[in-house]
């Protein structure tokens, strides 16, 4: 037997959790969450480009303004997992869901230490002269780095094949977060071309 085929019957013998009205009320403070971020001072979808580039514009706007809600899912869905009855780590690792929030997280944190990082070496002037982005970049910066971690966490699943899905809510949660990063980032390239 393969590992896969191993590991499938292992997760099709533990018992599923079911979604929750916790999970639930978690979710809806996940979505309040973006929207808190979306209304932070000094953000400003602005469409005052040339009407060449105009939807262009409105277009990546309307996908920064996903970003907010990406982050607080990511951290909703990763909290939903790990509550109990929680699969062992080492099962939780094959989850493509469980595993596209981890990286996404990890990538989130990488990129917030780096942008600190530099607020703290080029001091609190220098936000006033124009060197760092405003707080709607911000967004667009976190959702250019988030989906190719994602895609390769999931590749190192597949050929590794560890790929081991479980058939519960949370997990196909997770998918659709990592699928959302992913498409976020796609149609952001295809804006800025």
């Amino acid at each position: 037997m393969e590992r896969t085929e191993i590991a499938t019957s292992v997760v099709s013998d533990q018992r599923i959790r079911r979604f929750t009205l916790l999970d639930l009320m978690i979710l809806v403070g996940a979505m309040a969450v973006g929207f808190g971020l979306l209304r932070l001072p000094g953000i400003e979808f602005s469409t005052w480009y040339s009407k060449e580039l105009r939807y262009n514009r409105i277009a990546l706007n309307v996908v920064g303004m996903t970003v907010p809600f990406l982050v607080g899912l990511t951290i909703s869905c990763l909290a939903m997992r790990l509550r109990g009855p929680c699969p062992r780590f080492s099962m939780l690792g094959r989850q493509p869901g469980f595993v596209a929030c981890a990286t996404a997280l990890l990538a989130l944190a990488i990129e917030s230490l780096c942008m600190v990082g530099n607020a703290v070496t080029s001091g609190v002037h220098s936000a006033n002269r124009g060197f760092f982005p405003t707080p709607e970049e911000y967004f667009h910066l976190y959702g250019s780095t988030v989906a190719p971690w994602v895609v390769a966490a999931w590749l190192s699943l597949g050929v590794n094949r560890c790929w081991c899905p479980e058939r519960s809510g949370i997990d196909r949660l997770g998918w659709a977060i990592g699928i959302a990063w992913i498409l976020e980032w796609i149609v952001m390239r295809l804006c800025l071309c």
